[in-house]
């Protein structure tokens, strides 16, 4: 049976049409999916994102590594890999309490303390979490991979501007990555700027190597901005027929609801807004704007 994929809190805040938003967090070139712990509102069950593994395969998965870690705990590679597995399954609070006890074996392993930290961020200790990435960031050259945790850290904390800024660094040092791009794009769309959000997915969904969960959000997005005919033709090529005319009907229905369109455009003019007055105050201050954008290509 598929199961939906959460994106942390956004359903609270612009109702269960952002809980199947999936983000792409890249861990030692594969990508784990990260969901929260908050239970699943009704409206999230009705759309499908489709399973990306087997529950059979990824139970079988932990179950190695488990007995990989339980023969030698010390090891740093198999405590990454255990933690990860955990989180495949849903097990968060085990995953942090494995890596907690690697970290404190190495507490100079950047790849130890960066999953550490992304570790924390899955379970809402988010300070916490920033701070061991922050520290990871330091143990080594920098790295894209933690530079977009600590955006997905920050857009769970809904400091979305500021997540983006992690997000930019991260494509520097490694430019056109879909995963990042896909990011970004649910980082506008969480901030109910669904047309940003579309230009970033769909960059990134046209970047050969792409995960299909891409096309996934592009989909929804495009659904979310009443393209319906464009949502289904890219839900379709990585979902089934049957799933995606499931989810075209659930999102007109959702946003057939009253006050939903007012809720998405309200959040879009409020990012226009921001926009406006951001360029107004560069009107007004050259010198000013000049020091903000080279923080930025430095940051």
């Amino acid at each position: 049976m598929p199961h939906t994929l959460l994106f942390h809190s956004a359903a609270k805040r612009f109702g269960p049409l952002f809980g199947v938003l999936i983000i792409s967090q890249a861990v030692s070139g594969c990508v784990v999916n990260s969901k929260s712990n908050n239970k699943t509102s009704p409206g999230d069950a009705s759309f499908v994102t489709g399973s990306l593994n087997s529950n059979s395969s990824l139970l079988q998965r932990s179950d190695k590594w488990a007995a990989k870690w339980q023969k030698n705990p010390s090891d740093a590679g198999v405590a990454i890999n255990y933690a990860r597995s955990l989180r495949a399954v849903g097990s968060y609070k085990k995953a942090v309490q494995v890596l907690q006890q690697a970290s404190l074996k190495s507490p100079k392993n950047q790849a130890v303390i960066a999953e550490y930290g992304k570790a924390l961020s899955t379970i809402g200790q988010f300070k916490q979490a920033m701070f061991n990435l922050n520290r990871a960031q330091s143990l080594g050259t920098p790295d894209w991979r933690i530079y977009s945790a600590q955006g997905i850290t920050l857009d769970r904390m809904e400091q979305h501007s500021k997540a983006r800024k992690y997000y930019k660094t991260a494509l520097g040092l490694k430019p056109d990555q879909p995963s990042v791009l896909n990011n970004i794009g649910l980082s506008y769309a969480l901030e109910g700027d669904l047309a940003n959000a579309e230009t970033y997915l769909r960059r990134a969904a046209a970047i050969n190597g792409s995960q299909p969960k891409v096309k996934k959000n592009l989909a929804l997005v495009l659904g979310l901005n009443g393209k319906f005919s464009q949502s289904a033709k890219t839900s379709n090529e990585v979902l089934s027929s049957q799933d995606t005319t499931v989810n075209i009907a659930y999102l007109k229905k959702m946003l057939s609801q009253p006050g939903t369109w007012q809720k998405l455009s309200g959040k879009s003019r409020i990012a226009r807004s921001k926009l406006r007055k951001t360029k107004r105050q560069a009107a007004a201050s050259p010198r000013k704007i000049t020091t903000l954008e080279t923080t930025k290509a430095t940051s």
